[in-house]
């Protein structure tokens, strides 16, 4: 692993000193089984790491001896990546988006092309992109623009259909400008040309990266320096304000003219009745040069993007110079990068309107004396609001989970949403009320599942004081474990923005509240750990699994699984163990049932080992019935294991 680093960081340091260099022998890297391993550990923390691809394999199910012959495939050439499944996800304008899921192995094939872009193109990335690179996120994509102040004008670009849409020989030709190793650009075409899988059927990709691969973020990148270039080099943005004296404004020396005489008037004049009219419209005059600019603001161009999202504020200039730089850019794209900009996406819009960008919305502010123009402010919209609102209700609605789990869930949506938005101007009211609302649902939840009605019989069992505030908190029965509902975070500034990876909830357990019907619960299984001693209850060992000595698959009411079966804590090994002996008893009890409805008639037993439609009466005997059926009709007694 360190000399997978080393080489890295060599690699970054030669596209630092040279930003013309083309690199060779770079295929190599991908074929060393050390740089598979990097690049397995680099995706493990994923969110789609375990989900599937066409092939079925998990990425928990790779091997040392599977990337052993994955890097073997590659040095020989004789790889080939499967095509990707696609599936489809909702978007908020009723749309759906289509995701690209790879298999496990080109995943970590992905994964290792990514570990040699990123350092030879990270150098040559302009500061004004913030999307998908080490030390950038939204916040500093925000950042950017709230230092730049309020601008006249907005211009907000959005690509149609972006990663769908990338030409293929376009993004190679771009490559083969920094990458002179024909067997690295061949790899990378064969996972464009690799196709997907839409309900079993394969279907060929002639131009665009599937969203959800592992490498789509870096080439998208690539593709969109040239964007970057093209901004700042032939538009002029993002360059250093010029120094030495500013433009004095001429109407602004109109006013003061007209203020220095109508004072030297007011000097000489002896008459009342006329001083009193020239101090009226000196007054007056006053006032209008305090409202007018001394000086005209400087013209200049701001240019943030963020992945293919883009905005351009526009300092100084009109409404018709902002169409002009539309139809240029739109112009440009279309011919040389040949993508489309969204006609519904890109608008110009004024500063003193708000203009939705990144989750947030930016509104323009200007001095009301002066005109001078401030840093606009980030607002919380309103749609952002409904859509946590309506993520809580739809949690708090699954009355079968553990009260433990279903506040943590709910701490941990409404804390990375509060981290999020906590850099709006005045965010306290839009979270108390979010967290109002949270509150209330947890005591509909409460409700329901105590099956009580009225607030005061919840409040008096899950309404206590935690560090001197009231709030809904649950404490475990058996543990004593205390876990409450969240406060407000309050407000953090951009202007000292620093990295807030550390504030994002990292628990090492997931967050399984939709999997608590099955039985995974975090709650549970810190209950199992802190009775045991964080012991198995077999081998010792440190517990890893909750055991359900009743089967899951075996209740009756499967919402209510996991929580009121009896548990016991197991390593592994253990819980496997006894999950196949469980699973073997049940085999055993069913091939005995089968054996005895077979034998006898099926109105007389059921295979659940009671009668049938025709009930046996208190005074009923086995001689009232035929002669040949009267061994064959004893009822079966089913022996089940206690420990299982």
């Amino acid at each position: 692993m360190n000399n997978v680093e080393q080489e890295r960081a060599h690699l970054a340091r030669l596209a630092a000193a040279e930003p013309h260099k083309r690199f060779r022998r770079l295929y190599r890297l991908v074929c060393q089984p050390a740089w598979l391993e990097m690049a397995l550990d680099a995706i493990r923390t994923n969110k789609g790491f375990n989900t599937p691809g066409a092939d079925g394999v998990r990425g928990t199910d790779l091997t040392q001896e599977q990337l052993d012959r994955l890097a073997e495939k590659l040095r020989a050439g004789t790889y080939q990546p499967m095509p990707v499944r696609r599936v489809f996800i909702p978007k908020r304008n009723g749309k759906r988006r289509p995701l690209g899921l790879p298999s496990a192995e080109d995943k970590v094939v992905q994964s290792a092309i990514k570990l040699i872009l990123e350092p030879l193109y990270e150098p040559l990335f302009r500061s004004c992109s913030h999307g998908f690179r080490p030390q950038r996120s939204c916040h500093t994509a925000l950042q950017t623009i709230l230092l730049r102040g309020t601008p006249t004008w907005i211009l907000e670009g959005d690509l149609e259909r972006y990663f769908d849409t990338i030409d293929h020989g376009v993004l190679l030709t771009l490559l083969r400008k920094r990458i002179a190793d024909e067997r690295l650009i061949e790899l990378i075409r064969l996972f464009l040309k690799a196709g997907y899988l839409e309900e079993w059927h394969w279907y060929a990709t002639w131009s665009g990266t599937p969203q959800g691969s592992v490498i789509s973020p870096v080439l998208a990148n690539v593709v969109l320096h040239e964007l970057d270039q093209y901004m700042e080099d032939v538009l002029g943005a993002n360059r250093r304000k010029e120094t030495g004296y500013k433009r004095r404004n001429p109407a602004y020396n109109r006013v003061n003219l007209r203020v220095t005489r109508c004072s030297h008037r007011l000097t000489q004049e002896t008459d009342p009745v006329k001083r009193a009219n020239l101090l009226r419209q000196l007054r007056a005059w006053k006032a209008e040069r305090a409202r007018t600019r001394s000086t005209l603001p400087e013209r200049s161009l701001g240019y943030v993007r963020y992945a293919d999202d883009w905005t351009l504020t526009l300092h100084g200039y009109a409404k018709d110079e902002a169409r002009a730089i539309k139809e240029q850019l739109a112009e440009w794209l279309r011919t040389t990068l040949k993508l489309t900009l969204s006609a519904d996406k890109t608008a110009i819009t004024h500063w003193s309107e708000r203009v939705p960008f990144l989750g947030y919305e930016i509104r323009g502010i200007k001095s009301r004396a002066t005109g001078a123009g401030r840093p606009p402010r980030l607002l919380i919209p309103q749609a952002a609001e409904a859509r946590v609102r309506h993520t809580v209700a739809r949690l708090t609605r699954q009355t079968f989970v553990q009260p433990g789990d279903m506040i943590d869930g709910v701490n941990r949506v409404l804390r990375g949403w509060m981290h999020y938005y906590a850099y709006a101007a005045n965010p306290h009211r839009v979270f108390a009320r979010v967290l109002h609302d949270a509150f209330w649902k947890l005591v509909r939840y409460v409700n329901k599942r105590h099956k009580v009605h009225g607030a005061r019989k919840a409040l008096r069992r899950y309404y206590g004081t935690v560090n001197g505030r009231k709030t809904f908190v649950f404490s475990s029965p058996k543990t004593g474990r205390q876990v409450a509902l969240i406060r407000s975070i309050g407000r953090k500034s951009l202007y000292d923005l620093k990295r807030a990876d550390a504030a994002v909830d990292r628990v090492p357990t997931p967050w399984t509240v939709y999997s608590a019907s099955v039985g995974r619960s975090p709650w549970q299984r810190a209950e199992v750990r802190s009775i045991q001693g964080d012991r198995c209850a077999q081998c010792a060992n440190p517990v890893v699994e909750v055991h359900h000595r009743t089967a899951l698959s075996n209740r009756i009411n499967q919402a209510q699984a996991g929580y009121q079966a009896r548990t016991i804590g197991l390593c592994h090994a253990c819980h496997l163990m006894r999950t196949l002996q469980q699973k073997g008893q049940a085999d055993r009890e069913s091939r005995m049932l089968r054996q005895a409805c077979a034998a006898s008639p099926s109105d007389e037993i059921t295979p659940t080992g009671s009668r049938g439609p025709k009930e046996m009466t208190s005074g009923s005997t086995a001689d009232s019935r035929p002669k040949g059926q009267q061994d064959n009709s004893m009822p079966i007694k089913r022996e089940v294991p206690e420990d299982v």
